[in-house]
């Protein structure tokens, strides 16, 4: 990509981000975001909240896996709006350095304070003229919103260095999309020209000159100059209030439901076959620290070459038990295990899969039967202890895991048979 293209993209991207991070949250959490826009009154009656009361029985006993489907939400929301911002990556991606992506005021210049203002409505001489002067005199150039009839920002920018490369400009404008300038400044015709100094606001409209500019207020008592010449209609829609109303139109109703009911769906499960034999093997967990190791405040807590065990520093009982809920001798199993560990037990309890179609219902059911939570067993787990069956017991003993693999009555019968 030519280097005045990239100049483009830094200066633009800069501000379009700190534009819609400021104005609508997207680079927050979702939680942030959703604050800010009530806040700011863009979701005036809709309800964003996952409360008790909106949800069915199963959903309350599934509320940590719904956490999942919540950040599913959030993931769909990001893609339903990531087609109206489509590029944004591409233009990080064309900036070297993230030092390049530079305020404009930082470029140097002999009019610092200065802006232009244009819409892409005027006759495309004007527009041309304004990127003339952006590139000869280091003057940034402000749009409202973006180019009327595209659909994401990269159509903007597109556009510009369409022009850019036309008329050979390098170096290239200083081009900014940012509305904030509009309505702060009162700039509601174009071309129009604002200037900064010594406290005071000075405008004019109509022209795009910064030599005369500075000549008339050497002779001007006035801050707003007043028109000196064609002044065009402002053809974008503001970029905040074109997200505004982009957000507003997305049902955060349905979205919710469908990450709920599309939770299970997009599962998938390490599966284990029934243990066929009984066995048991041990995990030793010991490592050999590769480089020191920091914790949040600065301190050292390993040092590099260092070998250490962390069950050596575990002041917690440590028992798994990886199960099959899809077979009922299993699951009478682990009612016996826990009629011998007492409810009150540290067990924890790992299922390999659910039923895809009954999942919440399932998750319920088992929920209730073992009086306690019932988590997904994830890939990892499966790995570092080398599991091969179900239903296996993990369990802390001193300075190993003693990895124990069950097979049920039912299976050594069906085997011997």
């Amino acid at each position: 990509m030519p280097f005045f293209n990239r100049v483009i993209l830094a200066g633009g991207l800069a501000c379009v981000l700190n534009v819609s991070a400021q104005e609508t949250g997207i680079s927050e959490t979702i939680d942030a975001a959703i604050a800010r826009s009530k806040e700011a009154g863009w979701l005036e009656g809709i309800n964003t909240n996952v409360s008790g009361a909106d949800l069915t029985k199963e959903q309350e006993i599934a509320k940590e896996i719904a956490e999942e489907a919540r950040r599913q939400l959030i993931s769909g929301t990001t893609n339903h709006l990531s087609g109206w911002v489509e590029g944004a990556d591409q233009f990080a991606k064309a900036i070297e350095q993230p030092n390049q992506q530079r305020e404009l005021e930082d470029i140097p210049t002999d009019y610092p304070g200065m802006k232009i203002y244009i819409s892409f409505g005027m006759p495309e001489s004007i527009v041309k003229e304004a990127l003339r002067v952006s590139s000869q005199k280091r003057i940034p150039i402000q749009v409202r919103g973006l180019l009327k009839g595209t659909k994401n920002i990269l159509n903007t920018f597109q556009y510009v260095a369409k022009l850019t490369n036309e008329m050979e400009l390098d170096p290239a404008p200083l081009f900014q999309l940012d509305p904030n300038n509009f309505r702060k400044y009162g700039i509601t015709g174009v071309p129009a020209m604002t200037y900064e100094k010594a406290g005071k606001i000075y405008k004019v409209a109509g022209v795009m000159n910064p030599d005369w500019f500075i000549e008339q207020l050497e002779t001007s008592s006035e801050t707003d100059l007043g028109v000196f010449g064609d002044v065009h209609d402002i053809d974008e829609m503001d970029f905040v209030e074109d997200m505004q109303k982009r957000m507003l139109a997305i049902d955060w109703e349905q979205k919710k439901r469908a990450a709920y009911e599309n939770f299970w769906s997009k599962q998938t499960f390490t599966k284990l076959p029934r243990a066929q034999e009984s066995a048991t093997w041990y995990i030793d967990p010991t490592v050999k620290i590769q480089k020191d190791v920091f914790n949040r405040k600065g301190e050292l807590i390993g040092m590099a070459g260092e070998i250490i065990n962390p069950l050596e520093k575990a002041h917690t009982q440590i028992h798994l038990v990886v199960f099959n809920p899809s077979n009922e001798s299993e699951l009478a199993w682990v009612d016996s295990l826990l009629s011998h560990q007492g409810i009150y037990s540290k067990l924890m309890l790992l299922a390999t899969e659910i039923d895809t179609n009954n999942g919440w219902k399932q998750l319920e059911s088992l929920r209730a039967r073992f009086k306690r939570n019932v988590y997904l067993s994830q890939p990892e787990i499966i790995r570092k202890f080398a599991l091969k069956g179900t239903p296996t017991e993990i369990e802390a003993t001193g300075k190993y895991f003693t990895v124990t693999q069950h097979a049920l009555p039912e299976t050594l019968a069906n085997k011997e048979g």
